[in-house]
């Protein structure tokens, strides 16, 4: 009852026709008013693929946004909208931190094959003293820098292995990083490029950074699925032994063989509670694991993160 509704939009509407119909079923409901009927459109529509749906930066965004412009002011009744909204409560302007003067240098993977980052995780890397310095490990001859660590996030490593393959130069950077005990936190397909072989869905071996003496093959299903709560058995790069983190687990892949000289710190649980096969390989200085973790669920792994890059911690 307490519920404000500021009115409907209808989505997906195939004809004036079934407009009309579902303005005529709306008709009973006068306090609830139609703010629009936006039209089937076939060209707005987005690709999928495993994983998700084709990444923006894949498509052509800025037509993208134009077209959908179009389609909601013709398709909407927009100052209603606004003015039917509740009036924002006011939000005090020191909400975030402050990030702190930069102390150490993070690279972290932008490109095709590595593009699935919670922002959150950036900002808070930046809040805890980090410069974030992007890279490309499918372009670029060798890493930034100077850098203190790096952070190889998820994405589609599987779709672009020839490239991540023929980069030898980068493999053989990323490959001398980590043995020179710099901390090296992997998720997911950055986790992927860090193992011996990547097998594609067509049966392709691709050779990869070779951290770990393992490899992973796609699947036509998924392999993993859900969220995910994180506590760690041993001290790492991320915080102390005992620390709790959340996040989320989406992979077609598996991995196959063992590496002997890479230990588990990872517990993990579902969100039933239950105990799925979720690891956290370390070697070296290096983590590495097929979950995404949300840095917000856990305020200390950031700072731990840029402190085992500053050489603050024994981890």
């Amino acid at each position: 009852p307490d519920l404000c509704l500021a009115g409907v939009i209808f989505n997906k509407v195939g004809s004036a026709r079934h407009e009309e119909i579902l303005r005529e079923a709306m008709a009973p409901l006068p306090e609830i008013p139609v703010l629009g009927c936006l039209r089937k459109n076939n060209d707005l529509a987005m690709d999928s693929r495993h994983l998700g749906l084709v990444m923006a930066h894949e498509t052509g965004t800025r037509d993208r946004v134009d077209l959908l412009a179009d389609w909601i002011t013709g398709g909407m009744d927009v100052r209603a909208l606004i003015d039917g909204l509740p009036k924002p409560a006011s939000v005090p302007h020191n909400v975030r931190t402050v990030p702190k003067a930069p102390r150490v240098r993070i690279g972290v993977a932008r490109d095709a094959a590595f593009c699935f980052y919670y922002q959150e995780n950036l900002r808070a890397l930046e809040e805890a003293g980090a410069e974030i310095v992007p890279f490309s490990p499918m372009q670029d001859a060798t890493l930034p820098p100077k850098l203190q660590g790096l952070y190889l996030g998820g994405g589609y490593p599987e779709l672009f292995a020839d490239d991540l393959a023929a980069n030898i130069s980068m493999l053989e950077a990323v490959r001398t990083f980590a043995r020179n005990d710099n901390p090296v936190y992997a998720e997911c397909g950055g986790f992927m490029y860090l193992m011996k072989t990547l097998q594609d869905k067509k049966g392709t071996i691709h050779k990869m950074a070779g951290i770990f003496d393992c490899g992973c093959w796609m699947q036509q299903r998924f392999a993993a699925l859900g969220y995910r709560e994180v506590q760690t058995t041993s001290p790492g790069i991320l915080g102390p032994a005992g620390s709790l983190f959340r996040g989320h687990e989406f992979h077609y892949s598996r991995m196959e063989g063992e590496d002997p000289l890479a230990g588990n710190i990872y517990t993990v649980k579902d969100r039933n509670g239950n105990y799925p096969k979720g690891m956290g390989l370390v070697k070296h200085r290096v983590l590495g694991s097929y979950i995404h973790l949300h840095f917000a669920s856990n305020p200390h792994l950031a700072t731990s993160f840029v402190q085992a890059c500053a050489g603050e911690t024994p981890a």
